[in-house]
């Protein structure tokens, strides 16, 4: 009788054990399913910086006498956007740069120059059933170096890629989500209990502050965690005290995570691509003209998967045919193919194991002849 009682009771223990740890992996699955399927609230992020800069390197021996001055002036600017029906992404740069240069009391025309570099890529994606899409983009660049010392010794290179897709799928930001679960991760190993079901109202909180921007930093910093605790506290998510604030304000202040994204894009198309390129050099008496008029065909596909809280596994994989028209230029096939698995359990730590292959051949353009 006693071993009967026992066989019962042990076997009652082990189904008890394997429905305790279900619920467990049943609540484990979830929070990764939120992640893998969480959409941040649309919104309008733009910000615009100056960074100026000024070196200067002196250095002296008994036969090496160098004074070099440099300064530099970037400015850059960032424009992003997410709507019901579009996505948008454009960022601009401005970076000018002076230098003067004189080694033992004597100017090189090439160490003595004014340089002026700007850059602008943008791509609009406009949805116009579901996840399918068609995008249309930019991406121009202009360098321009002046020799003040010698007017007729620059270089000028300009290009401009206009290319256009059509393709499927939306891949978006989850690392507000994350930070989200992390927070409510932080309050249980304290022992202090959370209301996991408002998950996605605190992401969605946390993803508005990220973009919020504010003139004084330190300033709204108070805000966002001002309005995030009278959130908590007023929807009774966490259960106030000085315990459970103390945790709170450390994960806001320190856990903000790398990055992350959840979703896929593919996609295929055309880009015309224009390019110049030209050098003067007046002690040679030389020019240097060349251009390029080009139409590539192209193919995007972009796989994001957060296999876990810890755990990201991202593909990337761009093909393309550049094909140069009007010109005696090597057409060229390019390929490249990135798979990286990371683990990232905090902003502290990352660890990532990348397997890239890159594909590159070219072939003389017969059609020039």
């Amino acid at each position: 009788m006693n071993n009967q009682n026992y066989w019962i009771f042990t076997f009652f223990f082990i189904l008890s054990s394997f429905q305790i740890n279900g619920q467990d992996s049943l609540s484990i699955q979830s929070r990764n399913d939120f992640l893998k399927d969480y959409i941040p609230p649309n919104y309008v992020f733009q910000s615009f910086s100056i960074s100026p800069a000024l070196r200067e390197s002196i250095s002296r021996s008994e036969t090496f006498d160098r004074d070099r001055l440099s300064g530099s002036l970037l400015s850059f600017h960032t424009f992003l956007s997410q709507k019901d029906r579009s996505d948008t992404d454009v960022r601009s740069s401005v970076l000018s740069s002076y230098v003067s240069d004189e080694i033992n009391d004597v100017k090189n025309e090439l160490s003595n120059f004014f340089e002026i570099n700007v850059g602008s890529v943008g791509t609009k994606y406009f949805y116009f059933s579901g996840e399918a899409f068609v995008s249309v983009g930019y991406s121009g660049q202009s360098n321009n170096r002046i020799q003040y010392l010698n007017e007729e010794l620059n270089t000028n290179n300009q290009w401009l890629d206009l290319p256009i897709s059509i393709g499927f799928g939306r891949p978006y930001r989850v690392d507000d989500a994350w930070s989200a679960m992390t927070l409510f991760n932080d309050l249980e190993c304290y022992g202090i209990a959370g209301d996991r079901s408002k998950t996605k109202e605190v992401a969605d909180l946390l993803s508005t502050q990220r973009n919020t921007r504010f003139k004084d930093l330190r300033l709204g910093r108070i805000q966002n965690r001002t309005e995030m605790l009278e959130f908590l506290a007023n929807n009774n998510i966490v259960d106030f005290n000085p315990h459970s604030a103390a945790v709170i304000h450390d994960n806001l202040r320190f856990e903000r995570f790398r990055t992350r994204f959840s979703g896929f894009r593919i996609n295929g198309g055309v880009m015309p691509r224009l390019a110049s390129f030209r050098q003067t050099n007046n002690s040679t008496a030389t020019s240097i003209t060349d251009g390029d008029i080009a139409l590539d065909p192209f193919f995007n596909f972009q796989y994001y998967l957060p296999v876990s809280e810890d755990w990201q596994l991202d593909i990337f994989s761009y093909t393309t045919y550049e094909t140069i028209l009007f010109s005696e230029s090597m057409n060229a096939f390019r390929s490249t193919n990135i798979f990286t698995l990371s683990w990232i359990p905090s902003l502290r730590v990352r660890t990532a194991t990348e397997l890239r292959v890159d594909l590159f051949n070219n072939e003389t353009n017969l059609a020039s002849n």
